[in-house]
């Protein structure tokens, strides 16, 4: 489960920066990520960025601690794993 939450957490950031993927590492991708934050060339209020947050986190709520009850209404709220 966790290189299948890996590779769709990279797809959501390749598409979330308008790239495709070229064999860019996750980990770049994330600091990528953090940089654009920092510097604020990424809104915070951004629907893409707020739908890739939320699949990452469910994702890694489902690989740790998939009987966590906010995992369930999570799942149940419309938003999905991977």
């Amino acid at each position: 489960l966790a290189e299948v939450c890996r590779a769709s957490e990279k797809s959501r950031l390749c598409g979330l920066f308008g790239m495709v993927d070229t064999g860019v590492e996750l980990n770049e991708l994330r600091w990528r990520l953090v940089k654009m934050l920092r510097e604020g060339s990424l809104p915070l209020d951004s629907e893409p960025l707020q739908v890739h947050l939320r699949a990452t986190v469910v994702n890694q709520i489902a690989i740790d601690q998939p009987r966590y009850p906010g995992f369930s209404t999570a799942t149940k709220g419309g938003y999905r794993r991977l």
